[in-house]
């Protein structure tokens, strides 16, 4: 009777998380910001916010190293390196993030602000492009919590384009 109840236990363990499954999820955060040769803290407040937030609506996340580009063909050259990783790494979905800098509008201001975000996001599992689009015009002096905002909508924009391709 006890070997029953165990093979019983064990074919339902085994049952229920055959049923439990989240979809995987991969980000690359590129920075563009000619005053900057390194990923500044912004972009990893809005790289950490993303990673949180998807991991908190039920997503398996990871993410290639945050990266510094200068031109378009930097973006396809880490993008084709990040789908790539993203796919060796049974993500079902690889976004990657472009951060887009300018210098402050403030005369006095050596520093840089945020001004534009495009992102686009491919199923690793077929290359299809599930969407591409950007938050432009951003507000002037984005401050920490501006980015945090930025990065709800980011995540909203993205969560939304992935709901309707699964």
């Amino acid at each position: 009777m006890i070997n029953f109840k165990k093979i019983i236990i064990a074919l339902l363990i085994i049952s229920g998380t055959s049923f439990c499954s989240a979809a995987q999820i991969s980000f690359q955060v590129v920075q563009h910001d000619e005053s900057a040769k390194d990923v500044t803290e912004q972009s990893y407040i809005i790289e950490d916010s993303l990673l949180t937030g998807f991991f908190e609506n039920g997503y398996i996340v990871t993410n290639s190293p945050a990266s510094v580009a200068s031109t378009s063909g930097d973006d396809l050259k880490l993008f084709n390196t990040g789908i790539g990783e993203a796919s060796q790494g049974y993500s079902d979905f690889f976004v990657q993030i472009r951060l887009y800098y300018g210098k402050a509008n403030s005369p006095s201001a050596n520093y840089s602000e945020l001004q534009k975000v495009e992102w686009e996001a491919v199923n690793t599992k077929n290359g299809n492009k599930i969407a591409t689009d950007s938050i432009k015009d951003l507000s002037v002096g984005i401050k920490e919590k501006d980015l945090k905002k930025v990065s709800s909508d980011l995540i909203l924009e993205i969560f939304n384009a992935l709901k309707t391709k699964k």
